[in-house]
């Protein structure tokens, strides 16, 4: 598992667990934020008005990760759900305000996001948690 959990309740309230990423990932104006608690899951669910808060337990499990792309300013653009299967990260959903699609600057940053996870090297701007 890649993401063993440091805290955990039952109804997930309080769970947190290890990041992926130690520092966000940066990528041209988009900066890539990994969301790493129960409470972080949330607040993305709140801001961008879709039902992320749901995937703490397959997080927990230890083969996803959620993130959430920010503008510069630090205003949420989308959301990015990644799956590990077989040592290969992939997307399985991203999505912007109330599930729309994301822009194209968004979704940019998510293919670099992926494409240097699986290249198990540090994305530039970001250092990758020993797995």
């Amino acid at each position: 598992m890649f993401a063993p959990h440091l805290h955990y309740e039952p109804d997930g309230v309080g769970a947190e667990w290890k990041p992926v990423l130690v520092v966000p990932y940066r990528c041209d104006d988009r900066v890539i934020v990994e969301l790493s608690s129960s409470e972080s899951l949330a607040e993305e669910g709140r801001v961008m008005k879709h039902c992320v808060a749901s995937r703490w337990r397959e997080i927990l499990g230890g083969y996803s990760a959620v993130f959430s792309l920010r503008d510069e300013e630090g205003r949420h653009r989308s959301t990015l759900h990644l799956s590990k299967e077989g040592g290969t990260w992939h997307a399985v959903e991203h999505r912007a305000f109330r599930n729309a699609d994301p822009e194209s600057t968004c979704e940019r940053a998510a293919v670099s996001l992926v494409q240097h996870l699986n290249q198990r090297q540090a994305p530039t701007g970001a250092v990758l948690a020993a797995h």
